[in-house]
């Protein structure tokens, strides 16, 4: 269960809630699509003209009419049935056939809906508190027609409230006054869970709703891929991968790394990018067409014939498939042609060219010859020396002789009477292709993931075609390994073929012997294929052959991207994969996971060692000192109370015993705020105090004003606010880092310490965040434009005027810890809200913002000092950052002089033509991250 889980599990439990309300769609119930419209797609199966050819798809006219309805139309609540009515309107369609796609629609939204486990759990602990459980839907879908959907699942409720019928909307907020009138309730008893930032979130929020904004994985991930898709042309792959993330939320929502066993490696990442290719290959009538038999070439063949296999006998329909004996040790013996040494020699030539270590005695182990060896302590390794080493060339000749007699019959019996075959092959080379045909003239087509030249070549000699899945190989690099050997069974190398009753059977390298890990290992990850693909099958059942046409290198480039994610482990989990490869690397032991980590660049720092805490070395305090007794206060001033979630999480973990005060300028949140921070749920909050204030003078003047009696009760104080930024693109990550650095629990116990230990320390913050400065530095002017208000005030407290404004260290966000004595004078005896300007106010020039800059300046007159406080973590990470960035730059394709003249000639200049300093600090932002990506 996730942290915001954990937080919302304690929500349901507060005394004064009287309704849990739960949107339905993408909370209760997920729909398996990047894009909920996409299902739709499903209904152009259903949709014929009078010549029974589909001339447009029924499901883009659909969405069309929606569209038309709602922007053209204006109208606010539409339902199903205008939306049919308008699309018999617009296609001239008889209304029984109208309502019979209606209906279709409706089945295919109870057919696809899928339970979201994690919101389920907490509907079900809703209901057990005692507490009434609604659920509320902006949704064209009426009561009666979601009312089925949650029957599906046995979803037990108190009420349901949807937009189509109630003819009101979340969105709109009246939806919501709607429940507050029906259910006789206030605004603070009802809690409301939805996924929607706007409708589900801020809207009941402003109407003092407490809300919770729910984020499930899925939800973020088909958001981050959307742009990707598009229902009219996309929308079957759109499903399959919508499918694939919903599944995936199952896992998430109970750990952060995505893969930490095989069976779930298997489940998510091979079992859904097999799945995409072998449904591109059944249904694909080219392929399906032009051959009678489908063969699969051992040992990455077997997987995928599985898999075949198991959809075309859920279908029912496609050429069989057939596993086949191939390997390249077997099939070498083509190049036997009745001289041995010449034979050897081939071979070795090849072998050696590819591992320079390669010995003779290498060569004939791999080949199961070592009987006919003469072991030597002085071997030269030449290829010319190959007969010095043959203890009887006759016999060898003898048994390459039968080897090759054995291969001819076993190929004879699996290609006779098979009609026209194509092999599947993970690639690359026509090897496979071109060994058969030489030992049984029979051509063979391939299917290949990638090919060689050498392939190409091969095709052109054999007058053979190669169906590519993939281009070339570097579209899937460097996961052609990893392909040849997930998909291999627990099988050692093919060396040949024996005659077992009268059936060529094949002889395996005894010698090759798996680990108990790598058969654990393996045997997971093929189990999780065949139960993915088993639940897809089930789940979709007369719609599989849609997924005939799904874009099978967007599910690779989606799977397959887990491995070199630097917050995951997955490439970890290959390390006990270990398949020998004789032929090429003689007895040397190679993990799949080195394999994939050498040919990528890549080293044994995966899994974010790197940046692993626990290792890394910090001269800091884990605990408060033993004989800590300082008195805590903080100030928390709320204007924005939708992140209300952020400061929840911090002070549930807030180390030591503190009073809070919280202000904020909108009375409807006052009951909503006391009932979020209750010291019932914050385990070290002695006393809340929650005071409605006017909207004026931002967080500065509710903290002077307000705290000005309160804040010398108190050895530390804090001071914080619900900042925002709105306009600038970094404002939610320069609050988390003023919040990692001040409020995290592992920097409040770092901060406390230093004040503990330092009595002429006055105020701790953390630097100047990142873009901030970048902005102030590359703008040109003075960040400091408050200088006249800043005279005034240092006037009014009597202090010394300063000479320049500029050199005022300050905590850029208003956000910090103090030692109260040390900014006592700072809080102005007659100060009042009348004396700040009513709101909007710019980014500068107010007394506010004069304030903002005096703390640190005030605090050294009274014989404090000031820290800066980064947390180590931070420190850590912008090390990494660093040192990326400088990589990038090192391995740029643009010149020293080039950049040079670009920054210095051109970008300069331009960029102070822009006279506004916010928006010459936005565009410089902007330019730089995008110059630093070209360069």
């Amino acid at each position: 269960m996730t942290e915001n889980i954990l937080i919302l599990s304690q929500l349901i439990e507060l005394t004064s809630l009287k309704i849990i309300s739960f949107d339905i769609f993408d909370t209760l119930i997920f729909r398996p699509a990047i894009n909920s419209r996409d299902i739709f797609c499903f209904l152009d199966k259903y949709f014929q003209n009078s010549s029974g050819k589909l001339t447009e798809k029924i499901s883009q006219l659909r969405i069309d009419c929606e569209d038309e309805l709602i922007h053209e139309k204006g109208v606010e609540n539409v339902t199903i049935d205008l939306i049919y009515e308008r699309l018999g309107e617009k296609i001239k369609l008889e209304k029984e056939r109208i309502n019979i796609l209606k209906e279709k629609e409706i089945s295919l939204e109870v057919d696809l809906a899928e339970l979201n486990m994690e919101m389920f759990d907490i509907l079900k602990r809703a209901r057990n508190t005692g507490k009434k459980v609604i659920l509320t839907s902006d949704m064209y879908l009426a009561s009666k027609h979601i009312a089925l959907i949650l029957s599906k699942f046995d979803i037990e409720y108190n009420a349901l409230y949807v937009s189509a019928d109630v003819k009101k909307r979340k969105d709109k907020g009246d939806l919501y006054d709607e429940i507050i009138n029906r259910e006789r309730v206030q605004p603070y008893e009802i809690l409301h869970i939805g996924d929607n930032e706007d409708s589900d979130y801020i809207v009941p929020l402003k109407k003092g709703i407490l809300a919770f904004h729910y984020n499930p994985h899925s939800i973020t991930v088909k958001k981050n891929i959307s742009h990707e898709f598009k229902p009219a042309s996309q929308g079957i792959t759109s499903i399959f991968l919508g499918y694939l993330i919903n599944e995936e939320n199952n896992l998430m929502s109970k750990k952060m790394m995505k893969f930490t066993n095989m069976y779930d490696f298997g489940y998510y990442c091979v079992g859904p990018f097999l799945l995409s290719m072998m449904l591109s290959i059944l249904f694909s009538k080219e392929m399906q067409n032009s051959y009678d038999t489908l063969f699969f070439s051992s040992r990455d063949g077997y997987l995928p014939f599985k898999v075949y296999e198991l959809l075309r006998n859920s279908v029912g329909t496609g050429i069989p498939g057939k596993y086949v004996y191939c390997g390249r040790r077997a099939l070498s013996i083509v190049y036997y042609k009745g001289n041995a040494l010449d034979y050897l020699s081939n071979i070795y030539k090849d072998t050696k060219l590819s591992n320079a270590a390669y010995t003779i005695e290498d060569l004939l182990c791999s080949l199961c010859l070592e009987n006919y060896y003469i072991k030597t302590n002085n071997c030269d390794n030449n290829v010319e020396s190959i007969s010095n080493y043959i203890s009887d060339y006759n016999a060898l000749s003898l048994e390459l002789e039968k080897r090759k007699n054995s291969a001819v019959q076993y190929f004879l019996q699996i290609f006779s009477n098979t009609g026209k075959g194509v092999i599947f092959d993970c690639g690359y080379s026509g090897s496979v292709s071109n060994y058969i045909y030489k030992l049984t003239n029979q051509k063979i087509d391939k299917i290949y993931m990638w090919e060689t030249e050498q392939n190409k070549v091969i095709d052109k000699i054999n007058m053979t075609k190669t169906n590519l899945l993939f281009t070339n190989v570097n579209e899937i690099m460097p996961f052609h390994l990893f392909f040849e050997e997930v998909f291999s069974p627990l099988e050692s190398s093919c060396l040949g073929f024996e005659n077992k009753d009268g059936v060529m059977s094949p002889v395996f390298d005894t010698t090759e012997v798996f680990s108990d890990k790598m058969r654990s290992d393996l045997t997971e990850v093929h189990n999780g294929v065949y139960n993915y693909i088993k639940k897809f099958c089930s789940y979709f059942d007369k719609f599989i052959p849609c997924f005939g046409i799904v874009d099978y290198k967007t599910v690779f480039n989606y799977t397959m991207a887990h491995f070199f994610d630097e917050k995951d482990e997955s490439l970890g989990l290959l390390r006990n994969i270990v398949f020998y490869d004789k032929y090429f690397e003689g007895n040397v032991e190679n993990s799949l996971a080195n394999k994939l980590c050498l040919r990528n660049g890549n080293n044994s720092c995966k899994g974010n060692v790197l940046l692993n805490q626990e290792m890394l070395y910090i001269n800091r305090q884990t605990k408060l000192s033993d004989d800590f007794n300082f008195k805590i206060g903080m100030h928390i001033h709320f204007f924005y109370i939708e992140l209300y979630m952020e400061f929840l999480k911090e002070l549930m973990e807030f180390p030591y015993h503190f009073d809070l005060f919280i202000t904020c300028s909108d009375s409807i949140h006052t009951k909503l705020i006391s009932n979020l921070f209750s010291p019932d749920k914050i385990p070290y909050l002695k006393e809340l105090t929650v005071i409605t204030v006017q909207n004026k003078g931002r967080d500065v003047g509710p903290w002077l004003i307000e705290m000005k009696e309160i804040h010398l009760r108190y050895d530390i104080f804090g001071h914080f606010h619900t900042k925002k930024n709105v306009g600038i693109g970094f404002g939610d990550e320069w609050r988390k880092y003023l919040f990692d650095n001040l409020l995290n629990k592992n920097s409040v116990v770092d901060i406390l310490n230093i004040f503990f230990n330092n009595k002429n320390l006055g105020i701790v913050y953390p630097p100047m965040y990142k873009d901030v400065y970048n902005a102030f530095t590359s703008s040109g002017d003075s960040p400091f434009q408050e200088t006249d208000i800043v005279r005034k005030v240092l006037l009014k407290i009597n202090l010394q005027d300063i000479d320049n404004c500029n050199e005022i260290p300050f905590s850029v966000g208003t956000m910090f810890w103090y030692r109260p004595l040390a900014l006592n004078k700072l809080f102005i005896e007659d100060l009042s809200y009348n004396d700040f300007p009513q709101e909007p106010i710019g980014i500068n020039g107010t007394l506010a913002h004069a304030i903002e800059r005096l703390p640190s300046y005030v605090a050294s007159n009274a014989g404090y000092d000031t820290k800066l406080y980064l947390n180590p973590e931070i420190l850590a990470e912008q090390f990494y950052t660093q040192y990326q960035k400088h990589e990038l730059n090192n391995n740029a394709s643009f010149s020293p002089s080039f950049k040079k003249l670009f920054f210095e000639k051109l970008y300069l200049k331009f960029i102070k033509f822009i006279p506004n300093r916010y928006f010459r600090g936005k565009v410089d932002q902007f330019f730089r991250k995008t110059l630093l990506r070209l360069f």
